[in-house]
């Protein structure tokens, strides 16, 4: 899956030096709209029993541990 195949396009790099840039093409966004809507329900269906409000929980814990961990791994520069 690559940009002769449609799925990514190469986009301008604000930094020179820099790696060259690749976005999703139409391609692209179609593949991952697809691979995101087959995931959401086959989530559903594996945690049906398990109330919205505590997924909405969970997923709030660990984009808090997530920050933390990125925060922490800036302080001491090991990002």
């Amino acid at each position: 899956m690559d940009v002769e195949q449609g799925f990514a396009a190469h986009a301008d790099n604000p930094d020179p030096r820099g790696s060259p840039v690749l976005t999703l093409a139409a391609g692209g966004r179609d593949a991952l709209g697809k691979v995101t809507g087959r995931a959401t329900e086959r989530h559903r269906e594996l945690f049906a029993d398990v109330p919205d409000e505590e997924v909405a929980a969970a997923r709030s814990l660990l984009r808090r541990l997530l920050t933390e961990l990125d925060r922490q791994e800036r302080a001491t520069g090991k990002r």
